[in-house]
């Protein structure tokens, strides 16, 4: 679970009614004394959160009007435990963390019940402490069953644990030092599979000039491959990769991936491409490549769009949908950040002034069918500006159910703003809808951290002047 840390979060409910939403809302917390908060999700009726306050750690729980009707501190290790993730699963949640202790670093796991009894814990790994250690990283497997934490060492090798979260134990431990490996050139992406074996994606050789050098290297380890690491190669030809997001489809046991190439500059992308990498049979794998329709460039570019060199540049891939036939959706975000010298700015370590500026427009979605072939593709028009936020109120958030998906997101980033919707079909159609107005509700929305409860609800953080507030809107 991605935990949500504050720009500096007691709950009451409201109800306001636009449209076809219901939208409840909270009283505000102080966030005065908050490091982080999670939104741990609800069970029988109650919805949870959890308070990082440094040295002391507290469950508020609510109702579905959203109002508190508990409090209650957790107890964990005294010698400086760090949180590193929150895993909400169906009889409960679990909190990992660490402590340091005689020149070592204990990773350990609490599993609590709905009410925030502890029900059991246990030490999972341990490891040495180094002088300036790098942090842990995380990540949790589609089923919330498997835990995946790593940290890279000295630049050229990566330290990987796995747990599993059902029985509390250390699956496995991999030291990973790949031949000629440099972490911050070659490192893509880490994924987790439900029976807890990981994936490591290196991008190697992405440069002009490579030839026909570019590909991805893949190191896959775990119980399914019998504890055994394998290395497998995805030679990308004469492309560049512009930018790329992997998944790991668990339903048809196979790497997918959704990026943009490059043919010459790397500052921008030419066509898109779709990987299928079927791990028992990976010769029956598929990797295409289609160049960027120009209408469907110029839709998202605008007037940015170039005719000469034609493409889409300052463009992130933010996630990969998964379809159940194998194919997958990519969607993609205009992103451009901006540092500028101003007067009365904020003081960088050398004693200048400066501001960052946040540009989160156009959104697009290809769909891919798993033959590689482009099912329908769409651009979805926004305009975001915001300044010195870390762009915590940009972006969107993606809603999935049976019949569409919901992107939300805040039109304007300011106080008072309005709420808006694109509801997408399964061809692509889509219609766009305002959800909500913030006039006078004291309300600034970080949907980027919001969190899906149900196919018709979902939970959004709102933080203004130190407050927080918590939004449910139904649909």
């Amino acid at each position: 679970m991605k935990r949500l840390f504050g720009i500096a979060f007691l709950l009451l409910g409201r109800l306001c009614f636009l449209s076809a939403q219901q939208v409840t809302v909270s009283e505000a917390i102080s966030l005065q004394n908050d490091i982080a908060y999670d939104i741990l999700g609800e069970w029988s009726g109650q919805f949870l959160l959890l308070r990082d306050q440094s040295l002391t750690f507290q469950v508020l729980g609510f109702n579905h009007d959203m109002e508190q009707v508990w409090e209650k501190n957790l107890e964990l290790d005294r010698r400086r435990p760090q949180i590193l993730d929150v895993i909400n699963g169906k009889r409960g949640f679990s909190i990992v963390y660490t402590y340091r202790d005689d020149l070592k670093i204990h990773l350990k796991v609490h599993r609590y019940d709905p009410a925030a009894n502890l029900v059991d814990s246990a030490t999972v790994a341990t490891v040495d402490d180094a002088l300036f250690p790098e942090s842990l990283n995380s990540l949790v497997s589609e089923d919330r069953s498997k835990l995946l934490v790593y940290k890279h060492e000295q630049f050229n090798e990566i330290h990987l644990f796995s747990v599993d979260l059902d029985s509390m134990r250390l699956l496995w431990e991999l030291k990973l030092a790949p031949e000629d490996f440099d972490y911050e050139r070659d490192y893509q992406q880490m994924l987790i599979d439900n029976e807890g074996n990981m994936f490591c994606i290196l991008n190697k050789d992405n440069r002009r000039f490579s030839g026909t050098r570019h590909h991805f290297e893949i190191f896959s380890y775990g119980p399914s491959l019998g504890f055994r690491l394998q290395r497998s190669e995805i030679m990308m030809g004469d492309k560049n990769t512009f930018d790329v997001r992997f998944a790991f489809d668990n339903l048809n046991q196979e790497l997918v991936a959704g990026g943009l190439y490059s043919d010459e500059s790397l500052a921008r992308a030419n066509g898109s491409f779709y990987l299928r990498f079927p791990l028992a049979d990976p010769d029956k794998g598929v990797l295409k490549f289609q160049e960027l329709d120009d209408n469907f460039a110029l839709s998202f570019m605008g007037k940015n769009f170039n005719a000469k060199n034609k493409g889409i540049s300052e463009t992130v891939v933010r996630e990969i949908v998964l379809r159940k036939d194998g194919g997958i959706l990519m969607i993609g975000e205009r992103e451009r950040i901006f540092q500028r010298n101003m007067s009365g700015g904020r003081f960088d370590m050398l004693g200048g002034r400066y501001v960052i500026d946040y540009y989160l427009d156009d959104l697009f979605i290809i769909s891919y069918n798993p033959d590689g072939t482009i099912h329908w593709e769409n651009v979805f028009h926004k305009k975001q500006y915001s300044q010195d936020d870390n762009a915590m109120y940009s972006s969107y958030l993606l809603v999935k159910t049976p019949s569409n998906l919901r992107l939300l997101y805040n039109d304007d980033i300011r106080h008072e703003n309005t709420v808006s919707e694109y509801v997408i079909t399964a061809t692509g159609q889509f219609d766009r809808n305002s959800v909500m107005s913030t006039d006078s509700k004291k309300l600034r929305l970080r949907f980027r951290d919001a969190i899906q409860m149900a196919a018709n609800e979902v939970i959004v953080p709102s933080e203004r002047r130190g407050k927080l507030k918590l939004v449910r809107i139904t649909f």
